[in-house]
């Protein structure tokens, strides 16, 4: 991996291919690194994190996560079609489904739950449009916000809402972080 996500990002869309069209998916490309100290990695809707009620929740062994995208290439219009975050160093293996995530702004995004809860985010109306929301906001595809000094990366949901299937990555037995699937590979452009 030693593409960025930017360079194949740079622009996203162009104009919209024609309804059918099908897609060409990337190898892993760089994004950027998340501290998960508490083992705790939470993945959801990048409006809802950290609420344990709207997110998924998986137990991951304490480190820095590499966070890594595919993109779906259709042409004109370029879409994140999976995101993984994957301990550092790590060979990671795709275990079976593990549940699911939905997104109601077209934006999934991942923390360490108890760093990301601590700062409550979700309880400072105003400082959350000011911060997070403003970052959501400001990007087409991918991004990273922060609230108090915690930082959550966020990456576009392929075609927008919808619920997507989280996948756990194990390596050696231990679990080393997750993937999610916004888009299939055999997907074909909807709109």
């Amino acid at each position: 991996m030693t593409e960025h996500v930017d360079a194949v990002l740079s622009p996203a869309w162009t104009a919209n291919p024609a309804t059918g069209t099908r897609g060409r998916e990337t190898e892993w490309l760089a994004f950027t690194t998340l501290s998960v100290e508490s083992g705790q990695l939470m993945i959801g809707d990048a409006s809802y994190l950290p609420d344990p009620d709207a997110c998924l929740a998986l137990e991951v062994q304490p480190g820095t996560y590499t966070i890594s995208v595919k993109v779906m290439d259709y042409g004109t219009d370029k879409r994140i079609s999976r995101l993984r975050i994957a301990r550092a160093g790590a060979e990671p293996e795709l275990g079976r489904k593990a549940g699911a995530v939905w997104a109601d702004v077209g934006r999934t995004g991942v923390c360490d739950a108890e760093r990301f809860g601590a700062v409550e985010p979700l309880k400072d109306e105003q400082r959350w449009t000011e911060t997070i929301g403003a970052a959501l906001d400001a990007a087409e595809t991918h991004g990273v916000a922060t609230f108090e000094g915690v930082e959550m990366p966020f990456v576009s949901s392929g075609f927008g809402d919808g619920e997507f299937p989280v996948y756990p990555l194990k390596s050696g037995g231990e679990p080393v972080g997750a993937e999610v699937q916004f888009i299939k590979p055999t997907e074909r452009y909807p709109f």
